[in-house]
């Protein structure tokens, strides 16, 4: 049963099902607050079930059959890495926004230098770009318009922010295919990536299974050689930690 006070992995499969049926527009925090409990009472009375902003057995059955799944272990199994290990990876690189979209104009430029003077383009103390309007979507919408590969290739995806030839690969290199099948289902091509990111490097997949975690290794795998500068390695023990309890 899930009710205002309730947290965990249920919980924000809840909040990511209410938001798909549109009465819920906040993020999946895993806590059942008040908006969690209105969008569910308004939920219920549009599907006949008696609303009173609890998820019991009735609720869920209904759930179920309007598309509801219940949370699962099986893209932490797929990516050979632990749960909560994938979940700090989730925390860190989205915070949970299943369609967080990062474009790197300096990733498409190298790509397509032809095309540099279409590509705004702020480089000061940092290769990569730190002004927002060059890195959201409708900058990523501009550069496709250029060269959908090279934009597709130029951009982190997802929960998890892979980065662009993994979301490529899993649809044969067909640019619209996987444009199309990350905006109808953010999440679940997520966890593909992911899944497919850990099974391409079995040297990440090791130190995330190590005990203790080499957080080192991990995050130059992840991050790259420069993770050290900006504490990814810190970062990714703290929301594990966080998450375990520890």
């Amino acid at each position: 049963m899930l009710k205002i006070g309730s947290k965990g992995e249920e919980v924000k499969a809840w909040q990511k099902f209410l938001r798909r049926k549109g009465f819920y527009n906040c993020g999946a925090t895993g806590r059942f607050g008040v908006g969690v409990a209105k969008a569910t009472k308004e939920w219920q009375e549009q599907v006949g079930v008696f609303g009173d902003g609890i998820v019991g057995p009735i609720t869920l059955a209904a759930a179920k059959a309007d598309g509801f799944k219940a949370p699962s272990k099986k893209e932490a199994t797929d990516a050979g890495i632990p749960s909560a290990v994938l979940e700090a990876f989730r925390k860190v690189e989205s915070n949970g926004k299943a369609d967080a979209v990062r474009f790197e104009p300096h990733i498409f430029v190298r790509l397509r230098p032809d095309l540099a003077a279409q590509i705004p383009y702020t480089s000061d103390r940092f290769i990569w770009s730190t002004v927002a309007s060059e890195t959201d979507r409708a900058a990523f919408d501009h550069a496709a318009s250029l060269d959908a590969e090279a934009a597709i290739k130029s951009t982190s995806w997802g929960l998890f922010q892979v980065m662009g030839v993994h979301l490529l690969g899993l649809f044969g290199h067909d640019t619209g295919a996987a444009l199309e099948a990350f905006d109808d289902d953010p999440e679940g091509i997520s966890d593909r990536l992911v899944a497919q990111w850990f099974a391409a490097n079995p040297r990440a997949r090791r130190a995330a299974n190590k005990m203790p975690i080499d957080w080192h290794d991990l995050a130059r795998c992840y991050n790259g050689s420069q993770y050290a500068k900006h504490g990814y390695h810190t970062k990714l023990r703290k929301a594990w930690a966080a998450i375990v309890g520890g």
